[in-house]
């Protein structure tokens, strides 16, 4: 199980991976805020900085495993 922080982001590996969605979110704290952003825009958006994200993404490869 990972824990998130604020600032941390989840959901990208289905658009960056163009799959299924892989992760389920379960809130454990009093508040929590959520942008969500169509696929289009995400790659519009974060385009350029999408092989950074697939190479963050080798790191979720752990939490498989768990």
């Amino acid at each position: 199980m990972k824990e998130y922080a604020p600032g941390d982001y989840f959901g990208e590996l289905a658009v960056l991976e163009g799959g299924p969605r892989k992760a389920s979110v379960k809130v454990t704290s009093a508040e929590a805020h959520f942008l969500k952003i169509p696929a289009d825009t995400f790659k519009e958006t974060l385009g350029p900085i999408h092989e950074a994200m697939k190479k963050n993404a080798a790191a979720y490869k752990k939490y498989d495993e768990a």
